[in-house]
């Protein structure tokens, strides 16, 4: 059996957003619609940071951009700083402490 690639992976996420998207729209769901609509084309750009085309950042530039004046931009805001504080308190729980310090 052959074995799935990155691509493949990103493409099927793709495809899924997509559907998402028109279920959304369909059942008349503003977020299902807004959120697959922002984010199906990131599983393609994602494979483009992948093979060093794209930034990480440039990503999150052209989301913050596309939301920019929609519902959705203060989803997105709002959620982009819970990841951000969830990142810190991460990083703050598993680095090690300096030689020196002891832990509480």
């Amino acid at each position: 059996m052959r074995q799935t690639t990155k691509q493949q992976l990103y493409r099927l996420l793709y495809l899924a957003l997509i559907d998402l998207c028109a279920e959304g729209h369909n059942a008349e769901n503003q977020l299902v619609f807004l959120l697959a609509d922002l984010f199906h084309n990131v599983p393609l750009q994602l494979d483009r940071v992948a093979q060093g085309e794209l930034a990480r950042d440039d990503v999150l530039t052209w989301l913050r951009s596309r939301a920019h004046g929609t519902p959705i931009e203060g989803w997105l805001n709002l959620r982009m700083q819970k990841l951000m504080t969830d990142r810190r308190d991460r990083q703050e729980e598993y680095d090690p402490l300096p030689d020196n310090e002891k832990p509480h």
